[in-house]
């Protein structure tokens, strides 16, 4: 009896591991000039491996200083990732996104803030079985590293460029 019920105790454990909601970390930023800054692109995902939610988690020498959760919805719209002095620096934006397949997004950013002039770049975002890739040109990325743009005189205005690995 006892081991029918710790039997049965370890196949409901089981089970419910497996109808719980997973997460995929799909790109890991750097910031030039801010050693230990790094930001993850994390998919949240429910039992069939579909997206529901999109979360970043902004960390500095692993010290976490923002972990923020943003739907699925706002993709069409644009979710803001990264912000600085109440500025949208960095924005992902999907006009054919599907929790299920994926889709075309670009990565819109912040190119000069003087003349509120911004940059972007497209990457995909598409399911592979049950994981998620992201691939720019047809080639599979996990990082990227944002480089600054700067002024002499006034620093840092902006992001020149977005490279990936």
């Amino acid at each position: 009896m006892k081991q029918t019920l710790s039997l049965w105790i370890l196949g409901l454990f089981l089970l419910s591991t497996q109808l719980m909601a997973a997460e995929q970390t799909i790109i890991t930023a750097t910031v030039e000039g801010e050693p230990g800054r790094k930001l993850e692109l994390i998919l949240m995902l429910d039992k069939s491996k579909d997206i529901k939610k999109f979360r970043i988690i902004d960390s500095t020498h692993g010290k976490v200083i923002e972990n923020t959760s943003y739907s699925t919805s706002g993709a069409s719209t644009g979710i803001v990732l990264l912000e600085a002095q109440g500025r949208e620096v960095v924005k992902l934006i999907s006009h054919n996104f599907s929790a299920h397949q994926g889709g075309n997004v670009i990565l819109d950013y912040l190119y000069n803030g003087i003349t509120k002039s911004r940059g972007n770049v497209e990457f995909d975002l598409a399911r592979n079985g049950d994981v998620w890739e992201v691939t720019v040109n047809g080639r599979k990325v996990t990082k990227m590293k944002y480089i600054k743009n700067r002024k002499m005189l006034v620093g840092d205005i902006g992001i020149k460029r977005i490279d990936f690995n």
